[in-house]
């Protein structure tokens, strides 16, 4: 892998991550961003109990995450209620 191709993957896990420690989970479960560009899956930590994120997911192709079927949809099937 060329180290180009490399910085950019390092760069995107890294914005992730950034947009994952801004959220503050309110409670176990998931959590849709504002803009339904993807969800927030939040669960207790096994060592001190506290409640965190433990994966952001970011729909893909364009796609808007529907918290009602849980999944990623198309914008031309559901609209973001925002």
């Amino acid at each position: 892998m060329c180290l180009h191709k490399t910085k950019k993957i390092f760069l995107v896990l890294l914005l992730v991550a950034t947009a994952a420690r801004a959220f503050e989970c309110p409670t176990a479960g998931i959590f849709p961003v504002d803009d339904c560009s993807g969800f927030h899956v939040c669960g207790y930590n096994a060592l001190n109990g506290a409640v965190e994120v433990l994966q952001f997911v970011e729909c893909p192709d364009g796609k808007l995450y529907n918290i009602m079927k849980h999944k990623c949809q198309p914008p031309s099937v559901f609209t973001c209620p925002q």
